[in-house]
């Protein structure tokens, strides 16, 4: 019985027996031409507080640290004021409901129509329903 085929790590089967192969599937990925970050408020917004947020969790974990392990008080009590100013900075610049940053090319107008009380989720605004429809039957009744 002859095992050589066994000692060559190149072919793992025996002359003549081939194995089971797999076809990989070729996939085109786009490159980007332009940096995402100077195209999109979100993406930049995103990034600014991911670095405000890391660095408040830095500062706020050290001036603790250095404060109770070595008992450094003055340089502990920067880093938390750095840390407590920087997470004041992280809250003022959070979007708040109804905050959307401005995309190129926005004149800020709403992409709706001017008779469309949907917001930018679709959902209906109810208060803005009400108004319409006042204003609405109001003009009615002055046209009469």
């Amino acid at each position: 019985m002859d095992d050589d085929w066994f000692d060559d790590s190149e072919n793992l089967y025996p002359e003549g027996m081939e194995g089971p192969t797999v076809r990989t599937p070729s996939v085109d990925v786009p490159t980007a031409s332009e940096d995402v970050f100077q195209r999109s408020a979100i993406a930049r917004l995103f990034v600014l507080h991911v670095f405000v947020w890391n660095a408040v969790i830095l500062f706020l974990s050290l001036g603790v640290m250095l404060i109770y392990f070595r008992n450094d008080w003055e340089t502990g009590r920067r880093l938390l004021a750095a840390g407590v100013i920087l997470a004041a900075y992280g809250i003022y610049r959070w979007p708040r409901d109804g905050d959307e940053p401005a995309s190129p090319g926005d004149d800020g107008s709403n992409a709706g129509s001017a008779g469309d009380d949907s917001t930018a989720d679709g959902s209906a605004d109810a208060s803005v329903t009400v108004d319409s429809a006042e204003a609405r039957a109001d003009d009615a009744t002055i046209e009469h």
